[in-house]
């Protein structure tokens, strides 16, 4: 079987490298010094933002990783300290996207009869959406055509009724106001309807990982996955 290892983290801004980004590399220096073969993945949020510390602290964790690093980047990785992340700049992406050993936008990586699949949702469109583009739904039908089960793995998760109930709760105790619609009723683009509707009739998609709602959450997304 695939040897799995999932891991999170809570973020606190700093100058100096972040405790999530801390936690990370000396899980890759063990890793690599037992060879155990597993494959670490992460959904994204390893900094809370942008630095030049915390972009050579990226390179490091994935060079001692040895190799077995995947996952997705998300919305935070993109962002300087003060900046917006809805508002990220193409310059400030470009010098992110470079700290990582694999395409950020879309990778896939084959461990022990596995297809484990990255998509980058997290960048904003014109209708102020995150989402999936119809590129990433082509090149998603390019890694079925291999015939092996995937494992997909994205930032944001697609929105359900049940995570926004729970995500809310989570923030409300936490004492934050919500004054943005209900996610409940704000619809997705439409590349990223087409690609759920098709994902639920994809047998050989096996699971999703994802991150960005800061709660362990779990839920049925199609009778396969």
């Amino acid at each position: 079987g695939t040897d799995l290892k999932t891991f999170v983290g809570i973020k606190k801004p700093k100058q100096e490298l972040d405790p999530v980004i801390s936690q990370t590399v000396m899980a890759c220096e063990v890793m690599s010094k037992e060879r155990t073969g597993a494959l670490m993945v992460s959904t994204g949020d390893l900094i809370d933002f942008m630095s030049e510390g915390n972009l050579a602290a990226l390179k490091e964790t994935f060079a001692d990783a040895g190799g077995m690093f995947f996952g997705s980047a998300g919305n935070h990785e993109w962002q300087w300290r003060g900046e917006n992340s809805n508002l990220v700049s193409p310059e400030s992406r470009a010098k992110c996207a470079k700290a990582y050993p694999f395409d950020v936008d879309f990778a896939s990586r084959v461990l022990n009869g596995v297809n484990f699949v990255s998509i980058d949702d997290t960048l904003i469109d014109v209708k102020g959406q995150r989402g999936i583009t119809a590129e990433h739904m082509t090149r998603f039908e390019d890694e079925v055509k291999k015939g092996l089960p995937i494992i997909l793995c994205m930032h944001v998760p697609f929105r359900t009724p049940e995570i926004c109930i729970a995500s809310r709760q989570f923030w409300r105790n936490r004492g934050r106001k919500f004054t943005a619609p209900d996610m409940r009723v704000v619809p997705f683009g439409k590349d990223t309807e087409d690609f759920i509707a098709y994902l639920k009739n994809v047998k050989l998609l096996k699971g999703i990982l994802s991150g960005h709602q800061h709660i362990t959450f779990e839920e049925r997304f199609s009778p396969t996955a």
